[in-house]
């Protein structure tokens, strides 16, 4: 899986940028709890995709509910990659469905 972050990068940056006005805030004020937002959301992903509950038989959480986690961690992803002048243009995963 490749996901083309350009775009997204200069989004993200825009929305960071909105909510640091909003909140009077800043980047440098509010990474580490950017650092906190990103373990959180990959936390609430892997809860949903349930992946390592080895003892559980419930299926993971539906689709949109996957995708709603995952967006939430690559917002947080990208933020802190702007931080850090990140200049990849992409982001390469494992995909087992190739």
């Amino acid at each position: 899986m490749r996901l083309k972050i350009d775009e997204l990068r200069v989004l993200q940056g825009e929305l960071d940028e909105r909510i640091f006005t909003q909140h009077n805030t800043s980047r440098t004020a509010t990474r580490i709890d950017r650092c906190l937002a990103l373990c959180v959301e990959i936390g609430e992903l892997a809860n949903e995709t349930r992946c390592f509950k080895y003892w559980s038989v419930r299926p993971p959480s539906q689709k949109d509910v996957l995708l709603e986690e995952l967006e939430d961690s690559i917002h947080f992803l990208l933020s802190l990659g702007i931080d850090l002048k990140d200049t990849s243009d992409t982001i390469e995963g494992y995909d087992d469905h190739e």
